[in-house]
């Protein structure tokens, strides 16, 4: 009974030694006889997601990081109409963005195991992702301070010259694509095969009461990643 307690004790001091075990989790050891396969299928839907966790554990909008004033901190050049026109810097803005993300997500995952021989089986998972992202963008030009003006060189001015009018979504949609090579943002979907994983399960160990195997495998870059010219895509690798 002693040996028993202090077993229990030394395996609990070691799960909680930092460092010592990075994962940790149940899994079956069993394999598949040899020659013979298995195919298991799964599909998820996930119910629309509009919320993410910053660095520090809070709730926040996905887009929170679109959301911004667009001065020159966003477009440089807005740094020259501030000089050009005597303006304080970092007082030229265009208005600010407005933007709100829905992402929706379905996927399906195809297994296919295989016996390799009697205590060892190999397997492949292939992923196939179908995502989106419902996509709100407009600007706000309520604490607009310069606007466009076809009559002056850049064709930005200060609001109070005369001939200069606050911008419009187009216009930033269309300043994002012909300046700064962007794509709009706007609507999104796509579909394709995600990062595909590989493994093999080889049980060294069988009797009437245990079964004990060593899992090791490797992921594949195989999914489509972010396009970085598109604010409003999401990758499937």
């Amino acid at each position: 009974m002693k040996s028993k307690v202090l077993i229990a004790c030394l395996i609990l001091c070691l799960l909680f030694i930092p460092g010592l075990i990075i994962v940790s989790y149940a899994d079956t050891a069993e394999v598949l006889p040899k020659g013979v396969f298995s195919i298991i299928t799964e599909y998820s839907y996930y119910w629309p997601i509009d919320k993410k966790f910053d660095p520090d554990g809070n709730e926040e909008d996905l887009a929170t990081d679109f959301n911004t004033s667009l001065n020159n901190n966003v477009f440089p050049d807005l740094g020259l109409v501030e000089m050009g026109f005597g303006m304080p810097e970092g007082s030229a803005s265009l208005g600010d963005s407005v933007v709100d993300f829905e992402y929706e997500f379905d996927d399906f995952i195809l297994y296919f195991f295989y016996g390799l021989t009697e205590n060892i089986s190999i397997g492949i998972q292939i992923p196939y992702y179908w995502n989106k992202n419902n996509v709100s963008a407009r600007l706000d030009t309520e604490n607009a301070t310069v606007g466009k003006n076809p009559d002056v060189p850049g064709g930005i001015a200060p609001l109070d010259v005369p001939g200069t009018e606050t911008l419009t979504t187009t216009d930033i949609q269309n300043l994002l694509v012909s300046e700064y090579g962007y794509k709009p943002i706007e609507n999104w979907s796509g579909s394709g095969i995600g990062d595909m994983e590989i493994g093999a399960r080889y049980q060294y160990l069988k009797t009437d009461n245990w079964r004990l195997a060593f899992l090791g495998g490797a992921r594949l870059p195989t999914g489509e990643v972010d396009d970085p010219d598109n604010l409003a895509d999401i990758g499937f690798g």
